[in-house]
C-alpha cells in the first residue's frame, strides 16, 4: 500500500522541526559560552583561536541566524508530535 504524501510531507517537517529544536538549542549555548568567553577575555596567544576569535564570533553569529530562521520556526510549528514519522523510510 503506497503511502500518502501527506505523511511523507509530515515526517520530513517533523525531521526538520527536530533539528531546529536542536540547532536553537545549540545556538542558544554558543551565545552563551561566547559571552562568558568575552567576560573573561582570554589571552588566546599560543591557542587555535589566536587570529581567530572574529571568524568564531561570525561562525556564531551564522548559527544565530540559521537557527532562527523563519523557516525553522515554521517548521516547530508545523510538527506533529503524534506522527510516527517513518513515510520516508524504504
Amino acid at each position: 500500500m503506497a503511502i500518502a504524501d501527506s505523511k511523507k510531507c509530515q515526517t520530513m517537517i517533523n525531521l526538520a522541526a527536530e533539528a531546529a529544536v536542536k540547532l536553537q538549542q545549540a545556538a542558544s549555548d554558543l551565545e552563551d559560552v561566547r559571552t562568558k568567553f568575552q567576560q573573561h577575555d582570554p589571552d588566546t596567544t599560543g591557542t587555535p583561536l589566536k587570529d581567530n576569535v572574529a571568524a568564531v564570533n561570525d561562525w556564531i553569529n551564522d548559527v544565530v541566524n540559521v537557527a532562527n530562521a523563519n523557516v525553522a520556526d515554521a517548521m516547530i510549528a508545523a510538527r506533529r508530535l503524534h506522527h510516527k514519522n517513518k513515510a520516508l523510510e524504504d
